[in-house]
C-alpha cells in the first residue's frame, strides 16, 4: 500500500466530511422530520375536533416534514446533492473536447 500525498488526504477528508454531511441531514428530513410532522398534525386534528365541540369550525394547517427544516439546512442539502449528480457534467465539455480530437477514451469513440 502507497503512502497518500497530503493533498489526497485532503481530498479524501473533504470527502468523508461532506458524505457525513449529506447523511446526517439527510436522516433528519427523512426520519425526524416525518415523526414531528405527524405528532404535530395527530395535535393539531385533536385540537380542531376539541374546539369543534364548542362550536368553532376551523380546519386545521397541517405541517410538512419540509417546513421543519431550516432554509440554510435545505440549501445546503440541495447543494451538496446537486454536486454529487453533477459530478458527469463536469466532464462533459472535456470529453466533447476528446471527441473533436478524435482521441480515443473509455466514451466509445
Amino acid at each position: 500500500m502507497r503512502r497518500l500525498r497530503p493533498s489526497e488526504l485532503a481530498a479524501i477528508l473533504g470527502e468523508l466530511n461532506r458524505q457525513k454531511t449529506i447523511d446526517e441531514l439527510n436522516d433528519q428530513k427523512t426520519r425526524w422530520n416525518y415523526i414531528t410532522a405527524a405528532v404535530i398534525n395527530g395535535a393539531a386534528v385533536v385540537s380542531a375536533q376539541i374546539a369543534a365541540l364548542g362550536g368553532k369550525r376551523r380546519k386545521p394547517k397541517l405541517v410538512e416534514p419540509g417546513d421543519l427544516m431550516s432554509k440554510d439546512a435545505k440549501k445546503l442539502l440541495e447543494r451538496l446533492i446537486d454536486d454529487n449528480t453533477g459530478s458527469a457534467n463536469k466532464w462533459e465539455k472535456h470529453i466533447q473536447e476528446a471527441k473533436a480530437k478524435r482521441l480515443k477514451g473509455p466514451w466509445g469513440d
